[in-house]
């Protein structure tokens, strides 16, 4: 962790300074349901996450481009219907596919690991078995096959993206379990916001679900910062 913050430099340390209080006030006025503050806030948050990527790591920009994408997503959800779901989800799930390409052009090849044969394979049909095992259940509480479609793809890629760090600490942990917290950081949170938009009402329901989201971005971020400066 000190080595991020030696390498942000005084900018970067403002930035993540704002990610926080950005955060702590997320979460606040979550609490106290201030919902108009809360919306404004939001897309604050990951923008200074942002900012602290591309400083850490400015040649990683599958990183900082995917919390943009993240954003994007952020914004586009603050307003809660069917159009602007499609277009969050889809805005997460290429976030999501980012970190899956960084894996594998980055960070495999950074800490020296080749995976066996066997383990694209399981992950393959994990990945298969994902799409075919939810396929239903997320078609019966949206009702409409894009969604379906985007859904079953998104939570197969955090999945993927978990099974991989799972394999990558197999070989050698590093700093691989920080984004592999973070990547069952981002399971629990779209869990939650699946359970309470689609099925019965979760007390503190945007407080949960923003806590684990955006711890889940800054693990991610911190995992790979600490790999590579590291």
């Amino acid at each position: 962790m000190l080595e991020v913050i030696e390498a942000l430099g005084l900018v970067g340390k403002i930035f993540i300074i704002a990610f926080f209080v950005f955060t702590f006030f997320e979460l606040l006025f979550a609490i106290l349901k201030l919902e108009i503050l809360r919306k404004i806030i939001k897309p604050f948050c990951l923008s200074t996450l942002i900012v602290v990527a591309a400083i850490v790591m400015p040649s990683h920009y599958l990183i900082y481009i995917g919390l943009i994408f993240g954003l994007i997503g952020d914004v586009v959800l603050i307003r809660r219907n069917k159009l602007t779901l499609f277009f969050g989800m889809l805005a997460f799930l290429v976030q999501h596919v980012l970190i899956i390409l960084e894996v594998f052009l980055n960070l495999l090849p950074y800490l020296g690991i080749s995976f066996e044969w066997y383990i694209y394979l399981v992950l393959g049909v994990i990945y298969l078995a994902i799409i075919f095992i939810f396929y239903r259940l997320i078609k019966r509480a949206t009702k409409s096959n894009m969604l379906t479609i985007l859904g079953v793809n998104y939570m197969a890629s955090i999945l993927l993206i978990i099974g991989l760090m799972i394999a990558t600490c197999f070989y050698d942990i590093y700093y691989a379990i920080i984004v592999l917290f973070g990547a069952i950081l981002f399971f629990i949170s779209d869990t939650l916001l699946t359970i309470g938009h689609y099925a019965r009402r979760i007390p503190l329901y945007h407080f949960f679900v923003m806590l684990t989201y955006l711890g889940a971005q800054f693990l991610v971020v911190l995992g790979f910062a600490l790999t590579y400066i590291g």
